[in-house]
């Protein structure tokens, strides 16, 4: 085209050339300015882009420009100012498209720009002025959007004799909206039944379908909408969690991956598939801050039950808890000849029960513990994280550790804002004392006596009996613990 002498065959690669870089978005600005050019070529006028009069006297004469015009396909000058102003809106320059659109009076066009634009009135005023010539769908349409007026979307759909969807979907939203997922599942019927190929109707009736737990009609939405546009995360997501409440789990596993690839950010999406791997909960807890949702804790609770018994089962095949007792035992007793036998027993006893581990555990136990870690770091108040986190280090044979979690449990539903009057955080209080009770009497050691009577001491002081039975019970409870904890520990204080 660069060699060519001829003005039409030259303008006809150009615009070739401006066709496919718009496409681009790195070349889209360059090929809009390139037809702008094109355009300015058939005026005399001063433009942007023919800014002297001498640009206007060198362009070719009429006799060049006709001499091959059957045989190039330029468009012509009108069509070319419409290719032109479409490019523009699709590019988001509603003014220059609104002037584009003005000019060739495509009044719909004009009407989209001007809302687009946050003119409604200017828009309202076009409708208006339109419909003294005849109403028509799309103005209709476009009146009862600016007016809110829903009885014009039914009259647009009857005069378009039912072939204008548009209205039907924009209805079906307002039905969404209102909570009326019914009619909206019958308007969208409506639209997609003449205009099928709408990705976004197909997800909106999923939506409503799932409102009114109407299941299948609900997946069946969803898998049109991904067969349409695959890249729409929600739509996988949604599919997934039908297939986990209808207990389709083989089903639900590859619909939620696949929304994954798509919605990796999405702490709903990590949600559903948070019972896969511990890597997905330390991705839901980055995501805490955006979606305030509680920690998980059922589900947390299953997946350290889960692990902590696959290391229990891994340490016990390779027998390492009978290897690593006695050599520590007899190592202790040797370096330590001059001991009486009274203090070797009394320090026998003060580790007995407690499982040493000479290998790490496996892998999984290891992430679940990371886990538990920096939830317990992050989420230091919540009572729940810190009974599952003691109830996987007994699991794990690690109870000095169970005893450190079980206290801060107790001292965690203490924290809580007037807690002595909670009926429901006495019974948390009251549960947390009994299993850091067992936990300590467990354990067997004198250094962690003191503590837990004097906390479990201090909270007895802050109840009230006389507030109820549950009070009552408390109280009564823990001063038979404290009695038992005293005469338990004094043979060795």
């Amino acid at each position: 085209a660069g060699s060519s002498s001829n003005w039409m065959i030259y303008s006809t690669a150009l615009l070739e050339r401006s066709w496919l870089e718009f496409e681009r978005r790195k070349t889209a600005d360059r090929a809009m300015l390139q037809m702008q050019a094109l355009i300015d070529q058939h005026s005399t006028k001063l433009t942007l882009m023919q800014s002297t009069y001498k640009s206007i006297e060198d362009s070719a004469p009429a006799q060049d420009r006709l001499r091959y015009i059957y045989c190039v396909s330029y468009l012509s000058h009108f069509e070319l100012k419409r290719d032109l102003a479409f490019k523009y809106l699709r590019s988001q320059v509603f003014a220059s498209a609104l002037n584009y659109f003005r000019e060739l009076e495509l009044w719909d066009e004009v009407v989209t720009c001007y809302q687009l634009m946050s003119k409604p009135h200017r828009a309202e005023l076009v409708v208006r002025d339109r419909l003294k010539f005849g109403e028509t769908p799309y103005m209709l349409t476009s009146l009862a959007d600016l007016t809110q007026k829903e009885d014009l979307y039914e009259r647009a759909w009857q005069i378009s004799n039912g072939r204008f969807p548009r209205c039907m979907r924009t209805l079906a939203k307002i039905c969404h909206d209102r909570g009326e997922f019914e009619n909206c599942c019958k308007y969208l019927d409506r639209a997609l039944s003449v205009q099928p190929l709408v990705p976004t109707a197909w997800y909106l009736k999923g939506i409503a379908c799932m409102r009114i737990e109407r299941w299948d009609d609900a997946i069946m939405a969803f898998v049109r909408c991904v067969q349409q546009d695959m890249e729409i995360g929600e739509a996988w997501a949604n599919i997934g969690a039908i297939h986990m409440r209808l207990r389709r789990w083989n089903q639900a596993y590859p619909a939620l991956t696949e929304a994954l690839k798509h919605k990796h950010g999405s702490w709903k999406v990590l949600e559903n598939l948070m019972a896969e791997t511990a890597q997905h909960m330390n991705s839901l807890l980055d995501l805490r801050l955006q979606s305030q949702r509680p920690v998980h804790i059922d589900e947390l609770r299953h997946l350290a039950y889960i692990t902590s018994n696959m290391a229990h089962a891994a340490v016990s095949a390779t027998s390492v808890a009978s290897t690593a007792i006695a050599p520590i035992t007899a190592v202790s007793v040797s370096n330590n000849s001059s001991n009486t036998e009274e203090e070797v027993e009394e320090e026998e006893s003060e580790y007995a029960g407690i499982l040493l581990v000479a290998s790490p555990p496996p892998e999984p136990a290891l992430s679940v513990e990371t886990l538990l870690t920096r939830i317990t770091n992050t989420i230091p108040s919540d009572p729940q994280v810190w009974d599952v986190m003691a109830e996987f280090q007994h699991a794990m044979g690690r109870f000095d550790l169970e005893l450190e979690a079980r206290i801060k449990q107790f001292r965690a539903v203490k924290s809580k804002s007037l807690w002595e009057r909670d009926k429901d955080l006495i019974a948390a209080a009251h549960s947390a004392a009994v299993e850091m009770i067992k936990a300590l009497k467990h354990l067997g050691r004198k250094s962690d006596y003191y503590s837990c009577k004097s906390l479990l001491r201090t909270a007895m002081g802050q109840l009230d009996p006389s507030r109820g039975t549950a009070w009552a019970d408390a109280a009564a409870t823990w001063a038979a613990m404290l009695a038992d904890l005293d005469a338990a520990f004094t043979e060795k204080l």
